[in-house]
């Protein structure tokens, strides 16, 4: 684990400096994704502290439940400002 961690802040370190020289390495998480799931994460951003990629997990989350009918609430705890619900 501590090996990944490494190799993880590396990589974004030198990803910070390739992209001030004006390279981008790797695409950014949101440009992988829809672009009904981009334009969400980018009207709640504002609203959450939650990362790219556990926004877009609530939004594919939130999608298999609406389109499989499954009853039930929706609870969303320890929220900053609700970013989460929307």
């Amino acid at each position: 684990m501590v090996t990944r961690l490494v190799k993880s802040a590396g990589f974004k370190a030198f990803n910070k400096f390739s992209n001030m020289l004006g390279f981008d390495l790797a695409p950014k998480f949101i440009d992988t994704l829809s672009p009904e799931t981009q334009k969400i994460i980018n009207d709640v951003r504002p609203y959450t502290m939650t990362s790219e990629q556990r926004l877009a997990a609530l939004c594919d989350a939130i999608t298999y439940v609406v389109e499989r009918g499954i009853p039930g609430d929706i609870v969303e705890c320890g929220v900053w400002k609700g970013g989460s619900s929307m």
